[in-house]
């Protein structure tokens, strides 16, 4: 008599296919120490060049707003430059064409991938609150600090849903990193770190205020700061919005799992 062979292996199901995935993405995170290192360090250094710039001793409203600058700067170079290159290095490398071949959805690791780069960028700005509170003798709140989490949790999908139209546009991860270095080059000069947005002329300065990484700076230091949201928070939190829904969806439309160089 013969032994009965083994049926198909049921698919996993779409909850347990995103638990194995997250999991393995933080846990390569986790391992990665230099990338976090990284991550943490480039708004820590911000902060620390920000405050030294300032003559006299910084008030606690100016700490809050470099505060703002560094998370949200550093929440766009791990945004655009590190999402958008290991996206299209999993594409170079034929990681999505073999995840097509299984029962897990493809589409899961862009969900996955964006949300470890969210947890990256949410995990700097606790360590650059930290830092201020410890070195400039800021007092955060539990109020003001879930209210920066929100804010950066929407500069950073904006951040992400822009490097999503990246990896759209480009095949290579060479090609992604100098486009992703050039959109952070830009948009960190937009926010008047640089050149004071004042001294621009009037229709450049209303592009810079438009800009996702100045919306997010914009919506960021009154919240750290603990004022009120007036109806300028709130505009700058509808474009932060805006950003997110356009590129995001021009970013999955032209998203391709597999294809040659342009």
């Amino acid at each position: 008599m013969s032994a009965a062979l083994p049926g198909p292996r049921p698919a996993p199901s779409v909850r347990r296919a995103f638990t194995l995935l997250a999991t393995a993405e933080l846990a390569g995170m986790a391992k990665n120490r230099r990338s976090l290192l990284w991550t943490t360090a480039v708004p820590v250094a911000i902060l620390v060049l920000g405050v030294s710039q300032v003559s006299g001793h910084a008030s606690p409203g100016r700490v809050w707003a470099i505060v703002a600058l560094a998370a949200v700067m550093g929440a766009f170079v791990l945004g655009l430059v590190g999402y958008s290159t290991d996206l299209v290095g999993y594409r170079e490398r034929g990681v999505f064409r073999r995840l097509r071949t299984t029962p897990v959805p493809a589409s899961l690791i862009l969900v996955v991938r964006a949300m470890a780069a969210l947890a990256a960028m949410l995990l700097a700005f606790l360590v650059v609150v930290v830092v201020a509170a410890l070195a400039y003798h800021v007092h955060p709140t539990v109020a003001t600090v879930a209210g920066g989490l929100g804010v950066m949790a929407l500069g950073g999908l904006s951040a992400v849903a822009l490097a999503q139209v990246i990896v759209a546009r480009t095949a290579r991860a060479q090609s992604a990193t100098a486009l992703a270095r050039l959109v952070l080059m830009v948009s960190l000069f937009l926010t008047g770190f640089f050149i004071r947005l004042q001294v621009w002329p009037v229709f450049w300065r209303h592009v810079a205020e438009w800009t996702p990484v100045r919306l997010a700076g914009a919506l960021l230091v009154p919240t750290l700061q603990g004022q009120p949201w007036g109806p300028t928070a709130w505009h700058d939190a509808g474009g932060l919005v805006a950003w997110i829904v356009v590129t995001g969806v021009v970013g999955v439309v032209a998203f391709r799992w597999e294809g040659g160089d342009r």
